[in-house]
């Protein structure tokens, strides 16, 4: 009767060790594959931030490139005007300067792969700033004869601070868009006003896109 009792607490003691290995085992395998099912995830995001951001920087550089394409074709033809030519030179400068910008974000891999932005923050004029969009904008609203209306009001500091390749992609895209559904012929009207609550160091300002398509 005492063999029985010490065979089957050496069954139990090993049946226990055995449950406790499996246990540790299952535990270690749910962990491995939750792991891995994490880093599938992370390469799934990663892969899809990729082709959003890429998607959107194709349609982005392909804007200010047809303005300088444009503006060069330009002052091609007017190669003896030398006014003519300078204007062409100083809008090609403007698209340039943004498309510089948006060619440095596709370069920053870390920004694509984590599908975060980060802004660059710096002072910029509001004048370079909708001279820029101006120059873009203008040409493709003129190759579907449409009327473009720019409005400045109420601005009091003329120099400001933010990230303005940001700003311009802002503009841009929503200008185009209004490029893009308005018909032939049609009106967009691009607004910048200063509101009444300001100080010595910050400007409220509002941005209006519209149109009529």
């Amino acid at each position: 009767e005492d063999r029985t009792i010490a065979t089957m607490s050496v069954c139990a003691v090993i049946l226990l060790a055995l449950l406790l290995i499996f246990y540790v085992y299952y535990r270690m395998t749910c962990q491995q594959l939750a792991d891995l099912e994490e880093a599938r995830q992370d390469a799934l995001h990663a892969t899809k931030a990729k082709s959003e951001f890429l998607s959107n920087m194709s349609h982005d550089i392909r804007t200010p490139m047809n303005a300088i394409v444009g503006m060069t074709a330009i002052a091609t033809t007017h190669i003896d005007d030398k006014e003519q030519v300078r204007n062409c030179l100083k809008k090609i400068a403007l698209s340039g300067k943004h498309l510089l910008g948006l060619i440095n974000d596709v370069l920053d891999m870390s920004k694509i792969e984590s599908g975060k932005m980060i802004l660059t923050i710096g002072e910029f004029t509001l004048n370079d700033l909708v001279s820029s969009v101006d120059t873009i904008i203008r040409h493709i609203a003129a190759a579907k004869n449409q009327t473009l209306q720019i409005q400045v009001t109420g601005i009091r500091h003329e120099y400001l601070t933010g990230d303005e390749t940001r700003l311009n992609q802002i503009l841009i895209n929503l200008l185009s868009n209004a490029v893009k559904y308005t018909q032939e012929g049609g009106n967009i009207w691009f607004r910048i006003a200063g509101l009444g609550k300001r100080s010595s160091q910050f400007e409220h300002i509002r941005i209006e896109v519209e149109d009529d398509g």
